[in-house]
């Protein structure tokens, strides 16, 4: 389309790990939100670790404020 490619830095940190890789690497374009199971479990993880550093940080503050 004539435009800069996205994300540049990510796709070539990508291509350096797939490189340095021993075996073979396919990719596979899939629709999100279709119904494939193994996009929807990755969808929820994503999901899951975008919360991962509020959800630890409340478990410190439980922690601290139940043994203080």
């Amino acid at each position: 389309n004539k435009e800069p490619v996205r994300n540049q830095d990510l796709i070539k940190k990508l291509k350096k790990l797939i490189d340095n890789r021993i075996g073979s690497v396919k990719l596979v374009h899939v629709r999100g939100h279709q119904g494939n199971h193994g996009n929807e479990q990755a969808d929820k993880l994503s999901k899951i670790g975008s919360f991962k550093d509020e959800i630890i940080e409340k478990k410190r503050e439980s922690y601290s404020s139940k043994y203080s």
